[in-house]
């Protein structure tokens, strides 16, 4: 019999270091990272909206504001309306902000008449818009080589529009289940045996980070 750090000492000496390979971000969970990140590209990518509402272009403040409405943009549209001092678009969370525009106003704070907008609140220029690169900046590190891949890291890298990362391989380990008394659920006990539980404990906690295999 060997004490436990004999144990990890022993099977440590015996492991060779991976390669790391190339895995898709749809399979990336549960992997470690091996390589370190960095931004590709901005985020956002563009300036955009943080809320419903509506697209200006800010004028000097007046007890009453009052523009007109020329359009709409919806997420995912090409925002190419040129807006006038005066005028104003209809916009929706994440969609692009057109360049002409510097405020966004809510929706819930104007008042709409067909084609006219009018609103009383005290707004500021570059109000309710996320510029370009306020999150991350082409080039700024992201994750750092060794990170584990949860939920969270993979919608990130994914975010950015990283389809492949380089990861290193898990490691492929086996669990020798032994003992006169067990027996493998699904099978008839004798007296004095009872059913194995322990190796579907193990594989479940192992599973997300090695392949995981089971011998009884």
């Amino acid at each position: 019999m060997i004490t436990v750090e004999e144990a990890k000492q022993l099977l440590f000496s015996r492991i060779k270091p991976s390669q790391p390979i190339k895995q898709s971000i749809e399979e990336a969970y549960g992997y470690i990272l091996a390589e370190d990140i960095f931004a590709p590209i901005d985020l956002p990518i563009f300036d955009a909206s943080s809320v419903d509402g509506y697209a200006i272009t800010y004028h000097l403040p007046l007890t009453t504001y009052h523009y007109a409405i020329i359009g709409e943009i919806k997420a995912g549209d090409d925002a190419h309306i040129e807006l006038k001092p005066g005028q104003a678009v209809r916009i929706f969370t994440g969609a692009m902000v057109p360049a002409s525009a510097n405020e966004v106003v809510m929706q819930e704070q104007v008042e709409r008449n067909g084609d006219n907008l009018s609103f009383n609140s005290l707004y500021k220029k570059g109000d309710y818009i996320r510029r370009q690169g306020s999150q991350l900046k082409i080039g700024d590190p992201v994750l750092k080589k060794g990170a584990y891949l949860h939920p969270g890291a993979i919608g990130f890298l994914a975010s950015m529009g990283l389809a492949a990362i380089a990861v290193y391989p898990k490691p492929k380990v086996s669990c020798i289940v032994t003992g006169n008394e067990i027996v493998k659920p699904g099978n008839p006990l004798t007296p004095g045996q009872i059913y194995e539980s322990n190796s579907f404990a193990l594989f479940k906690s192992a599973n997300a980070s090695s392949h995981l295999s089971v011998s009884i």
